[in-house]
């Protein structure tokens, strides 16, 4: 089976086990990522942080969404640390992937164990 933009996947995740390999386990989230931003700018690879999106209701602004990182426009990453991933952090991915109509996003969990990946699909997009 061919997932969507696999070649940009494979890179991301490669920068979350560069990262994670320098950093290892116990920081905080935005240290994660700001080091995740500067990887991936030394590599090249565009990268946008704490990207926001308005979420409406009819023609109402009631609120807004915010990714941790969207990678070539179209994967968005999530990031997470702890021991492990919960439902409400694959709510939240998908909420994202809604919002801001990608189909693509993966769920990136920094851990003691290392790095866990895990790749979601919306396959309802707009």
């Amino acid at each position: 089976m061919e997932y969507l933009h696999t070649n940009e996947t494979e890179k991301i995740i490669g920068i979350m086990y560069k990262v994670y390999n320098e950093l290892g386990w116990g920081l905080r989230e935005k240290h994660y990522e700001r080091s995740i931003f500067l990887q991936a700018k030394e590599e090249g690879m565009p990268c946008t942080k704490q990207l926001c999106t308005p979420i409406y209701y009819k023609n109402y602004k009631i609120g807004y969404n915010r990714c941790d990182l969207l990678f070539y426009e179209n994967v968005i990453v999530e990031l997470k640390t702890g021991k492990c991933l919960i439902k409400r952090d694959f709510n939240q991915l998908n909420d994202y992937l809604k919002t801001f109509n990608k189909k693509i996003g993966l769920l990136v969990l920094f851990s003691p164990n290392g790095v866990k990946v895990r790749r979601l699909a919306n396959i309802i997009s707009k």
